[in-house]
């Protein structure tokens, strides 16, 4: 459970959040990705907006989005009260449904069905029938492989399905060899250890666009040398993306911001 609590985040920040077993950090992450109901104020500044002008008017497709929130939120789910921040520039703030919002604000759930969010959380999620490579295309749009094609010359539009299919899978399981070198990359992920699929899931959430990351206990399961790789592919992933992870220790990133959850379950702030 969460009491309230107040921050701030520019955009594009990189926040490690603190704290004991239970002390509210996945409830944290949780409400950021519009997963829980909250009562107050929590949001993301809507970059498109800004910059077209139009009141009220949201993007058809991802935002460029920030996140913002006021004090205090609470979540109306057992276990669990919320907290609250804000990242961007302040606005003025109306009463929306359910919660306080700001007029150039969108609810996280708002940015999560527009692709803005993506979260890694503490039980993998994978298709445990599926490889590690298939387990990444199935979370990935078509529009994915034209933005990260190598040849800027070549048109995925005009690729054959097979073609588009193997460059996929050539990128991805690119992807997947910087933190799972010698591994199998093409045996259903039912068949690899627990520190494997855990780096399979944390791959899945850092090859999305999404603008704002969320992840939920990375390390977990990780020997240190495997560790040591996690950790230099989130620091690779997370340029140019809002990123907060949670850990009890904080260790594997000490000069980002941190936010620490107290026994009390409110957020203290170190203002880096």
């Amino acid at each position: 459970m969460l009491r309230e609590t107040s921050f701030e985040l520019d955009p594009g920040a990189h926040v490690v959040i603190t704290g004991a077993s239970g002390s509210g950090k996945t409830t944290l992450l949780r409400v950021l990705a519009g997963l829980l109901q909250y009562r107050g104020r929590v949001g993301y500044i809507n970059e498109s907006y800004l910059r077209s002008g139009e009141e009220g008017k949201l993007p058809e497709k991802k935002s460029d989005s920030s996140f913002s929130s006021g004090s205090p939120v609470s979540s109306d789910n057992p276990g669990s009260s919320g907290s609250s921040g804000s990242l961007g520039r302040s606005t003025r703030t109306h009463r929306g449904k359910g919660s306080e919002c700001r007029d150039n604000t969108i609810s996280p759930a708002e940015l999560l069905e527009m692709g803005g969010i993506s979260m890694l959380f503490q039980d993998n999620r994978l298709l445990p029938e599926l490889s590690a490579v298939e387990n990444l295309c199935v979370a990935l749009p078509a529009e994915w492989l034209k933005k990260h094609r190598p040849d800027r010359n070549t048109d995925p539009d005009r690729m054959s399905t097979s073609d588009k299919k193997k460059l996929f899978r050539q990128l991805l399981r690119g992807e997947l060899a910087k933190i799972l070198p010698g591994v199998d990359l093409d045996k259903p992920v039912s068949q690899l250890s627990g520190g494997e699929q855990r780096r399979v899931a944390l791959a899945r959430a850092l090859v999305q666009d999404a603008t704002v990351v969320l992840l939920d206990e990375p390390f977990t399961g990780l020997d240190s040398a495997s560790a040591e790789l996690v950790r230099q592919y989130i620091s690779e992933k997370a340029e140019g993306k809002t990123l907060l992870l949670t850990e009890h220790e904080g260790a594997h990133f000490p000069d980002w911001k941190r936010i620490e959850i107290t026994k009390n379950h409110e957020a203290e702030n170190d203002h880096k």
